[in-house]
């Protein structure tokens, strides 16, 4: 066993039986049975030769799906999509249907990850973003697998994981065959991490990606109204007390970015006097709704479509806030909390443009919407802003295709 992975590898065999817990709770909760069995790699599809991809959950499939659609044009290989979560999986149903085979990803074992290598058999391993499974990671490239990580991100809380966390992270950074990075700041946190400086490179954020022009359908939503979007747990509560305090001629929506939390939420906005209403129980806004609460999947977009204005949750908490970019290409006026570590680069195209709009708390939001909504021209032309931003930065995902096949030599190839 080697040594950096052996206090890895020792204590998550000692957290098995909350590991073994926690996913039985999931796949009753929302997984479902093929979650539990493929998280311990059974009931495992046959597959040969394709190229895997993960994506842990809803943000990193999004990201994604424009690299997903240009690799299944020019790859001869079938893609093989992984994600962690359920939600994540069910983004990507709605998002490409049957066009890629998707499973979940085995816990990170040695046995589950090499049951799930030799069922499997990929050709090659492509993962998101943050990603980093130092069994899975190993044991792909001993299987001879180049591994990849691509609009790869450290944050500062990697960089400062406990000494047999971190030595186990050094450990799979070094087994990487190349680290595409969004951001110069985040290929240096990989190199400290213990990545080589020749096989890390700067090629910028795929979450400025084009998703190609697809229509948008409306969302059925009253108008005028505006979306609080990937909220979560405290934003929701912040964000309907600052708005029902000084009453406005408008619908707030809220689409949280965990939907499964809608019990929670209700409970929390009934005991602050907050009457709101699900869409899961009732898709048409009923008369009188002050706030909605959109806990379904896969509408995000057209919720943005028929929102005034859009706040992107994760940023009145220290979550470092969520993809601005997707309602901005929208062309939708864009506000933010002050938390923004995961989203630099794309808060400077922002707000350079002069289309983003940042608060400090809820009661700033508050005022700031409001103001959108009694100034709708306003709003308008933020929106042009940030979507004449978006159009210029667009096309990144040729760029990180055309270097992922380089990186792959993958032959013979689909023509474009």
């Amino acid at each position: 066993m080697k040594p950096a992975l052996l206090r890895y590898r020792l204590i998550l065999l000692a957290a098995s039986p909350l590991v073994l817990i926690y996913t039985l709770y999931r796949a009753v909760k929302d997984g479902g049975w093929r979650y539990f069995c493929q998280r311990f790699a059974f009931a495992l599809p046959p597959g040969r030769d394709a190229v895997w991809v993960h994506c842990a959950s809803v943000g990193e499939v999004n990201t994604a799906l424009p690299l997903l659609r240009r690799l299944q044009t020019r790859l001869a290989s079938p893609l093989l999509v992984s994600t962690s979560t359920p939600t994540g999986a069910r983004v990507l149903q709605n998002a490409l249907g049957d066009e890629v085979q998707h499973v979940y990803l085995p816990l990170d074992y040695t046995p589950l990850v090499g049951r799930f290598l030799r069922r499997l058999r990929p050709r090659a391993l492509l993962i998101a973003e943050t990603e980093l499974w130092p069994v899975t990671i190993s044991a792909a490239a001993e299987a001879g697998l180049p591994v990849i990580v691509f609009n790869a991100r450290l944050t500062e809380r990697t960089l400062h994981s406990p000494r047999w966390l971190g030595a186990a992270y050094r450990h799979a950074c070094a087994r990487l065959h190349a680290i595409l990075a969004r951001s110069e700041e985040d290929r240096a946190r990989f190199i400290s991490l213990g990545a080589t400086a020749d096989k890390t490179e700067t090629l910028g954020s795929l979450k400025l990606a084009s998703s190609g022009p697809v229509k948008i359908h409306s969302a059925g939503l009253p108008s005028p109204c505006w979306l609080a979007a990937s909220t979560h747990d405290d934003e929701e509560l912040r964000i309907a007390r600052a708005w029902m305090a000084a009453p406005a001629d408008a619908l707030l929506v809220i689409a949280p970015r965990h939907p499964e939390r809608r019990g929670q939420i209700l409970r929390q906005l009934a005991d602050a006097g907050i009457s709101a209403t699900l869409r899961s129980r009732e898709p048409v806004v009923p008369a009188g709704c002050r706030v909605y609460i959109a806990d379904t999947l896969g509408e995000l977009p057209q919720l943005m479509q028929d929102a005034v204005c859009v706040f992107m949750g994760g940023s009145l908490v220290e979550r470092g806030g969520h993809n601005l970019i997707e309602p901005a290409a929208l062309g939708k006026a864009v506000l933010s909390g002050p938390s923004l570590s995961n989203f630099v680069e794309e808060a400077h195209l922002l707000r350079e443009a002069g289309g983003l709009l940042e608060v400090r708390d809820a009661q700033e939001l508050s005022v700031r919407v409001k103001a959108l909504l009694a100034d709708p021209e306003q709003a308008a032309a933020l929106g042009r802003r940030n979507a004449q931003a978006c159009r210029a930065a667009a096309g990144i995902e040729e760029t990180y295709l055309q270097r992922i096949l380089s990186l792959l030599d993958t032959r013979p190839l689909q023509s474009p």
